[in-house]
């Protein structure tokens, strides 16, 4: 085909303004991805573990700082191993598990996690490899502090073994009908039997006859769950017959199911401590006035006389001189008023029960007062008359205000909601506030005397003595992060404050812990890391999805990583394809299931539960497809086919193209009930809209390799007509062969364009907008204004941008090619375009269409671009708080029909009228009205493509009337 002068300029100028375009959207979307990489590079700069990229080549591509700060032992900076190859670097990796997981992880394509120890830093290390085509992610942390941890565990259990067996007091296990089943040798000892001679022996045999029935009692509370623990002081007999004391504690071992199973006892042999008990009983009477009056002020009053004679301490005590004498008249109008009658009135009472005396009251001095603690007893003659008192006296003044300040800070303690308890040095419970209770749901009253193990799950019973002994060492323990178990078995993440208890002689007598929930917290570091990993994962897939052309690669590719992301059992992409001779073929990819799986059961039908996705209508999440009433409705099957993989949990996404066409649909499935959530459902809508886009690119790979391919061969005949010319005129032949050569540039030229539009800048664009709306949805609240300004920021240049590719290529489109004219009603296109569009809707502008409408000659399609424009513009530009008014009219002019939209708008000046109508040809800024400038010129190139046109008259502040005259159609 021959272009004349006027065709190859037009064609040429379309094609340097579409190369403008690209070269601008090029540079816009270089400019973002730059800022995108420079915001994962900050996050990546941000985290705790160490990180580095490795290219298919095995260079260093990047390292992060952690992963710096791990290796800088061996000297290895990363601006030192940028671009140097992993294995002449670490040669010491060769041949370990490190290089055959790494070159597995790349073989295989696959995700990889190991451990392994690194001889040359003496660490362990936990590795995870995430692979792509073009390389490795890999990230890695020190292990060492958690083996060794093991290490040590096992070590306990072996120290425990050893405690028992050497233990100063006995210890033994029973079962639960008494009979002992394990014992130490200072359990022998103390009975005075063998180890094998008690092997098999009920304990009570050994009890003291007067003993058994209070030892009975214990054990039946013990078994019903009354109590969970007690302690006895008890006799036994020995096998010689003597008769010896023990404190006897005894306990339940409890099974998984917190049913008991055997008794564990602890014997301490106090028979010497009860001996000597009973000596100072003998005693404690004659002992008792003189320890009580101990450090204290002796007193004597004489009722003869009412003198009280006051010893040195008690002087002090009563802040009078030394050696004072008083009366006990003047003395109690010292008294504080509110005392002196009660302590009369005690003085009184005792005098005359012949008891003792014992009060306390304030004596005023000066500015200040003094609390006075007081006991006595009368001195009576030997017909019973009263003589006189005497008695002690002490200051505890510095005793009550030691009162009120611990009732303020037992005040503060119980009102906190951290947990805070006391422990003596032998780990037993001491104090328990009310936010130990919330927090562990025992009461005061259950845990204090017992052992701080209860709180400790099994598997950390060790780091209590470490915690004790790093205390006695002189540590500070503060926000120390462990787990700590409730009553009812659950644990708890808490941050543990430790602090030492001191007596007068400074010496440690006990322990203070805080320990504070931080179980949301973990949980929502543990949230926010599998977030990360879905996000590494997702960009992994957005790049693979790009990458791809081959189809079957691509759907491959969609369907491993949807099966990734929503944790499925298995996945299934179903496509429909055509052949080379136009028929519809169902084809379909697998993960995590073999072909063999499915291949005895044919293809899925619309059925009530599979034609929701095959139609393209909405996504089918369930958590028990079995229980759905869609379920089972289907011959020959009525439900799964007999062999099929099992399947509770359900989802289903359609893959819909651009034009609307069902592509196909994703399908997973899982065993276990309710394992797909909202959260995946939208992830897969995300990445099924990518894989569309990415489907339609490469089906438009296809069909422009084989318009090339078809374009060679004509080519290829041109050149033998053109041999043939050339035996008749050299002339004409040059001609032919110059503007052929021009005609092939501008095809190519125009075909790259279109390629990279499509495929390098549209596919890029999605993904921005989709990883945009998840990180405004899923993450807003962790987001300060600025942050999601930003967001909001790249979220609508992705927009704009991919709006105006589209309007290029739909330029470019309407630009070249042939069409059809045929009959259209034009009345039913701009109906259709007005419901399509909310701007359009009633409620938002009014539309007026003065019916009738005649019919014109033209493509609906390109009529509908130009109809969705004027009406989109009219709406568009008004004066703000105007509802937009638009009249739509029709005239017949001879063979023609002239369509007018008439609008109360804004107007355009006339010398910018002829300029809208050029691409690119704004009037107003892009910040006062949105838009790309190209829409008009598309509806130009349409309107001339129909053998029509397209003109404006307006003034400016007077509204507009936009127009297309149209061929009749008769």
């Amino acid at each position: 085909m021959l272009l004349d002068e006027n065709e190859e300029g037009l064609l040429r100028s379309v094609a340097l303004q579409n190369a403008r375009a690209v070269l601008l959207a090029r540079e816009r979307a270089e400019k973002e991805t730059v800022e995108a990489k420079q915001r994962v590079t900050r996050i990546l700069e941000s985290i705790t573990d160490g990180f580095y990229a490795l290219d298919k080549e095995w260079h260093f591509t990047y390292l992060n700082r952690k992963g710096e700060e791990i290796l800088s032992p061996l000297r290895r900076s990363r601006d030192d191993l940028m671009g140097k190859s992993f294995w002449e670097e670490f040669p010491a990796f060769l041949g370990t598990d490190i290089e055959k997981n790494y070159r597995r992880a790349f073989r295989e394509q696959a995700t990889v996690e190991f451990e392994t120890y690194f001889q040359p830093l003496d660490q362990w290390f936990e590795f995870h490899i995430y692979s792509a085509p073009d390389g490795l992610s890999v990230y890695f942390r020190d292990a060492t502090e958690r083996r060794r941890s093991l290490e040590s565990l096992r070590i306990s259990e072996g120290r425990l073994r050893a405690m028992f067996n050497q233990a100063a007091v006995g210890m033994a296990i029973a079962s639960l009908d008494g009979h002992l089943e394990q014992l130490n040798l200072r359990f022998s000892q103390f009975l005075g039997y063998s180890s094998e001679e008690l092997l098999g022996k009920s304990f009570l045999e050994v009890t003291h006859p007067e003993d058994l029935e209070k030892t009975g009692e214990k054990v039946r509370k013990l078994i019903s769950a009354e109590i969970e623990d007690y302690t006895l002081e008890k006799r036994y007999q020995r096998k010689n017959g003597e008769i010896v004391w023990g404190m006897t504690s005894v306990t339940l071992l409890k099974d998984q199911q917190g049913r008991p199973e055997k008794f564990v006892g602890i014997i301490e042999d106090i028979t010497t401590r009860k001996h000597a008990e009973a000596a100072v009983r003998e005693g404690a009477e004659r002992l008792q006035l003189a320890l009580s009056a101990g450090h204290l002020g002796d007193w004597s009053w004489n009722a003869a006389t009412d003198l009280l004679t006051l010893g040195p301490e008690a002087c002090r005590a009563f802040v009078l001189p030394k050696s004072s004498v008083v009366s006990w008249s003047a003395l109690r109008e010292q008294f504080h008023p509110d005392d002196r009658q009660r302590d009369l009135a005690a003085v009184a009472e005792a005098l005359a029960k012949k008891s003792d005396y014992a009060s306390e009251y304030r004596i005023q001095r000066d500015q200040s007062v003094v609390w006075i603690a007081s006991r006595g007893r009368g001195v009576y003659s030997a017909d019973g008359a009263i003589k006189g008192m005497i008695g002690v006296v002490q200051n505890v003044t510095g005793q009550k205000e030691a009162e009120k300040t611990r009732s303020r800070l037992a005040s503060v303690v119980e009102s906190s909601d951290d947990s805070i308890i006391s422990t003596g040095l032998d780990t037993v419970i001491m104090t328990w506030n009310k936010g130990a209770e919330r927090m562990f749901g025992y009461t005061a009253a259950e845990v204090i005397g017992k052992s701080v193990a209860i709180l400790i799950p099994p598997d950390s019973e060790d780091e209590e003595p470490k915690i004790l002994q790093r205390l006695l060492n002189g540590e500070r323990i503060d926000h120390y992060e462990t787990l700590r178990a409730r009553n009812d078995g659950t644990l708890l993440n808490v941050s543990l404050t430790v602090s030492p208890i001191y007596d007068s002689a400074n010496n440690i007598v006990g322990v203070s812990k805080i320990s504070r929930d931080i179980t949301d917290r973990k949980r929502a570091e543990e949230a926010l890391k599998d977030e990360r990993r879905i996000l590494e994962l997702l960009n992994d897939t957005g790049k693979a999805i790009a990458s791809q052309l081959d189809l079957r690669n691509l759907v491959q590719t969609v369907t491993d990583a949807s099966t990734a992301l929503t944790g499925a059992k298995f996945g299934a992409f179903f496509y429909n394809v055509a052949n080379e001779q136009g028929e519809s073929l169902m084809l379909y990819t697998l993960s995590g299931a073999s072909r063999e799986a499915f291949e005895n059961f044919g293809q899925p039908r619309a059925t009530a539960i599979f034609s929701p996705t095959f139609k393209g209508e909405a996504p089918v999440r369930s958590e028990d497809i079995t229980k759905d009433p869609r379920y089972g409705q289907t011959e020959p099957h009525f439900g799964m086919p007999k062999g099929h993989l099992p399947v509770k949990s359900y989802l289903a996404v359609p893959v819909v193209s651009r034009s609307g066409a069902v592509i196909g649909g994703l399908f997973f499935g899982h065993p276990e009930p309710a394992k797909f959530t909202e959260r995946a459902e939208r992830l897969i809508v995300g990445v099924a809209a990518q894989a569309a886009i990415a489907i339609d690119n490469a089906r438009l790979y296809d069909g422009a390799q084989r318009e090339i391919a078809e374009r060679k061969r004509v080519e290829e005949a041109l050149r033998e007509a053109q041999d043939q010319l050339r035996r008749h005129a050299d002339k004409l032949e040059e001609q032919v062969a110059e503007r052929t050569a021009r005609l092939r540039e501008t095809i190519q030229e125009l075909e790259a364009f279109s390629y990279s539009v499509s495929h390098d800048m549209r596919s890029p664009l999605r993904a921005m907008q989709g990883y945009s709306d998840a990180l405004l949805e899923d993450y807003k609240s962790k987001l300060d204004e600025p942050g999601q300004d930003y967001l909001k920021r790249i979220r609508r240049a992705a927009s704009r941008m991919d709006l105006l590719i589209q309007d290029v290529l739909a330029y470019s489109r309407v630009a070249k090619g042939e069409i059809a004219l045929e009959k259209v009603k034009i009345e039913n296109v701009i109906h259709d375009v007005i419901q399509n569009y909310p701007a359009l809707q009633a409620d938002q502008a009014l539309i007026t269409v003065h019916s009738p409408l005649p019919p014109v000659l033209g493509h609906e399609a390109y009529l509908t671009q130009i109809v969705s424009n004027f009406l989109n513009n009219a709406v568009k530009f008004v004066s703000p708080g105007t509802k937009p008014r638009v009249d739509v009219r029709a005239t017949i002019q001879g063979d023609m029909v002239r369509v007018s939209f008439e609008d109360n708008g804004i107007g355009i000046a006339p010398e910018h009228q002829a300029q809208i109508f050029q691409i690119f040809g704004r009037v107003y800024s892009e910040k006062q009205f949105e838009g790309t400038g190209i829409g008009l010129a598309i509806a130009k190139k349409a309107a001339e493509r129909m053998g029509g046109f397209v003109g404006v008259v307006s003034e400016l502040g007077r509204g507009s009337q936009f127009f297309v005259l149209l061929k009749r159609a008769l």
